[in-house]
């Protein structure tokens, strides 16, 4: 006879984990002379009567134990000092009581909420901040309106292919556009969140989460102004444009996970190189010079950037189609390449259907991006040459070349190899 269930401990202990988590977190952050109805004690009670609700199974005594709680919960609010107008400590409060009670059927969605809430409670001053200070009325007004646009727009686009040789679903389509803008707005978010001043090349590095050829041309700006400090802002610019990589790779990995997997290595080979290089062509020059950049970065929730970017969509897709059609798959090295001289996320977003549809192999797809990524290099390259010093330019187009070479390699073995 088991004298312990093992099970029942396991759902009474990870309750009262979170509950204790989600308490410790709330007393940690009153203000001085704060007063709350729940501290440590109170929150690890609610959560531990969550797991015991879930272990009795009725779903009428969960709701009338919850209903206790609401209850308790109001009272303590309405005894809250008038000057208390929040409610987020309640708030958590109730919560606290479901993650508990999810703890035995969902254990791993209990666990990852009572993290995230916690995270989320804790950093209420730099949300504040962020949302007062860094962003402005414009940006918030922006993406607002890009967010409507989304959930208006979506789901009255039709989900089938039209136009010639079936290149264009709507859906589909405005879909990729959401996917491009999402990627980049969490970038723009932690470049603005953690600000210009902590230093060149993490500045550069969260820039070019956004855009690459922002970056650019803002280091190449700073070189004109400081041209001492050519070859360390050049560095800075190698390091930014390397960040091009994982987020291409994560581009294709929501949509493709399959073909991600395969242009993983070689799309983090370069990554790697990439910010190897940098680190020693920086490590040569550093300097005085490294610190923050301010950057002009466009809201990439802005609705023009968003309609910029499924032109070009839209424009890849069916001239990759019409080339497809007829010159095979040497048609379509040739489109990315022309599309790569303004956007390389429209080549990554389609590649997944481009290559379903042709039957291509995961190195015809690498190829496809590496001269993708080549021709946005290259101009990337003219950007730094027209608004910095020549140095500047050269010590790029040197890091960016170092790059490109690291991915040639990577695409003859795989070619070698026969991967695919």
């Amino acid at each position: 006879m088991e004298l312990i269930d093992l099970e029942t401990v396991r759902i009474l202990g990870e309750a009262l984990a979170i509950g204790v988590l989600l308490g410790a977190e709330r007393y940690r952050g009153r203000a001085p002379g704060e007063e709350s109805f729940a501290g440590v004690r109170t929150f690890a009670t609610i959560g531990l009567l969550g797991g015991v609700c879930a272990l009795i199974d009725q779903v009428a005594f969960a709701a009338i134990t919850f209903g206790a709680v609401a209850l308790l919960v109001v009272i303590g609010y309405q005894r809250a000092s008038v000057e208390h107008l929040g409610a987020t400590t309640e708030t958590a409060a109730l919560l606290t009581f479901w993650v508990g009670y999810m703890v035995r059927d969902h254990e791993a969605a209990a666990i990852g909420t009572g993290i995230v809430l916690a995270i989320l409670l804790a950093a209420k001053r730099p949300m504040h901040d962020f949302v007062g200070d860094k962003i402005s009325n414009v940006e918030f007004f922006d993406t607002l309106k890009f967010l409507a646009v989304v959930f208006v727009v979506y789901p009255l686009l039709p989900d089938t292919e039209i136009g010639p040789y079936d290149f264009f679903n709507p859906r589909q389509a405005w879909s990729f556009v959401i996917l491009f803008s999402a990627i980049s707005y969490a970038g723009y978010f932690l470049a603005k969140m953690i600000g210009s001043g902590r230093g060149l090349f993490a500045s550069a590095i969260l820039g070019g989460l956004v855009s690459t050829p922002a970056v650019t041309v803002s280091l190449a700006d700073r070189a004109n102004r400081r041209p001492e400090h050519a070859r360390l802002i050049a560095a800075a610019a190698v390091a930014g444009n390397a960040m091009q990589l994982p987020r291409l790779l994560l581009l294709v990995l929501v949509l493709d996970r399959g073909l991600a997997w395969g242009l993983a290595p070689f799309l983090l080979s370069m990554f790697a190189v990439g910010l190897l290089g940098a680190w020693i062509l920086g490590s040569l020059g550093r300097d005085d010079a490294d610190d923050g950049l301010e950057m002009t970065l466009r809201n990439p929730f802005a609705f023009l950037p968003a309609l910029k970017f499924a032109l070009y969509l839209v424009v890849f897709l069916f001239l990759s189609r019409l080339a497809l059609a007829w010159l095979g798959a040497r048609g379509i090295y040739l489109v990315a390449t022309l599309t790569g001289l303004a956007t390389v996320s429209a080549v990554a977003v389609s590649l997944p259907g481009l290559v379903s549809a042709a039957s291509l192999p995961v190195s015809s797809a690498a190829l496809a991006l590496l001269l993708a990524i080549g021709a946005n290099a290259a101009v990337k390259c003219l950007l730094a040459l027209m608004n910095g010093p020549r140095a500047m330019a050269l010590w790029l187009a040197g890091g960016l070349a170092t790059i490109l070479a690291t991915g040639t390699g990577f695409w003859l073995a795989m070619r070698m190899m026969g991967v695919g």
